[in-house]
């Protein structure tokens, strides 16, 4: 019957369906690796906010002076950083910080939601932080990651813990778009 070839013929596409994964990203949403920053700019038209002091760090060659604040996505707002590299003055990364609570609980929703948009994880870590390594004096940090790698681009999910003593303990997530500086001379 049709209907019977039809549902194998379904079936025989699911495994595609499910494996499917994206050739590559260039960036993050309407960023693309080595914009400047009036691309930026004219890219989020109005959204984007510049910093009154840049976070420089001098060490890694980067800064941030630009930022997006309180972006909606997975119901939660973002900060979202634009990394620029000191010498070209070129986007090289994207950082989204998550304002509020419930970290562990983000965590795992993110995880779906680019496990749906990007395909399977290229590595995956432990599966949740040990709270013995923030020792018996309560300072100490963990963190779980998952990454999925493209020929332009590393996607870094990560949640962290840190014992700051006296039983307090911060956590939180974090989004990193980091160009796949790797591939940039294949390109």
């Amino acid at each position: 019957s049709i209907q019977i070839m039809l549902g194998v013929f379904a079936v025989t596409l699911l495994p595609l369906q499910i494996s499917a994964r994206a050739e590559d990203v260039k960036g993050w949403n309407k960023a693309r690796w080595g914009m400047t920053e009036k691309e930026i700019e004219t890219a989020f038209k109005g959204k984007v906010e510049q910093r009154r002091e840049p976070i420089i760090d001098k060490q890694e060659g980067i800064y941030v002076s630009q930022e997006i604040n309180d972006l909606t996505f997975a119901n939660t707002k973002f900060t979202v950083s634009f990394v620029m590299d000191e010498k070209s003055k070129q986007l090289r990364e994207v950082v989204l910080t998550p304002k509020g609570s419930h970290f562990r609980v983000l965590f795992e929703l993110l995880e779906k939601k680019l496990v749906t948009k990007y395909g399977p994880v290229t590595f995956r870590d432990k599966e949740d932080v040990d709270m013995q390594r923030l020792g018996k004096n309560g300072y100490g940090q963990d963190q779980i990651s998952r990454v999925w790698r493209f020929p332009s681009t590393l996607i870094t999910l990560e949640y962290w813990v840190y014992g700051m003593g006296s039983g307090r303990v911060d956590e939180g997530v974090t989004l990193i778009y980091k160009e796949n500086v790797k591939s940039r001379a294949k390109r």
